[in-house]
């Protein structure tokens, strides 16, 4: 196992046994921040397809058309592909949003909605939370700066909530 710490984490004995439980990664320890790389030395290589990542978010929404509509006005979403069932409702639909895809479907009895909250990296938080409202999302927490960037935060009409960040 290899395990390498940097900072004041390495001077607490609670927190070397704690990082004794982990798998192989590698530690980059900043104050009051904690970033994970995985130790990829011995793994084997993943056939992801190009254009998507290893964990994506799949949100079974009402009103999928519109749900698309919103991600394209507000985070400047491109519609990578849509699959309608017989009933002309959305069976399987790809928004890309800064090279990240988020899968979506309409609801239906047997697949109920399923929401997240997701936090997003964006060229403008300002510009994003404005569009937002007048989208009709409430706001949790209008844009200010933080330790990681400028965030604000807001629930959407479908039942998500987003935190908009501006690194």
């Amino acid at each position: 196992m290899r395990v390498g710490l940097k900072g004041e984490a390495c001077k607490s004995s609670i927190s070397r046994l704690y990082f004794k439980c982990l798998k192989p990664h590698t530690l980059h320890l900043k104050p009051h921040t904690l970033h994970l790389k995985p130790d990829t030395s011995n793994s084997q290589t993943m056939n992801i397809p190009e254009g998507y990542q290893a964990v994506m978010p799949y949100l079974i929404v009402n009103d999928a058309p519109g749900f698309i509509a919103f991600l394209k006005k507000v985070f400047d979403g491109t519609e990578k592909m849509r699959e309608l069932r017989d009933d002309h409702k959305i069976m399987h639909a790809e928004v890309v949003i800064n090279g990240s895809v988020i899968m979506l479907a309409d609801a239906t009895e047997a697949y109920p909605p399923k929401t997240s909250g997701m936090f997003v990296y964006v060229d403008d938080v300002d510009k994003v939370y404005e569009l937002a409202l007048k989208e009709g999302c409430h706001s949790l927490m209008p844009p200010a700066n933080k330790e990681y960037g400028r965030a604000a935060g807001f629930n959407d009409v479908y039942g998500n909530t987003w935190w908009p960040v501006t690194p």
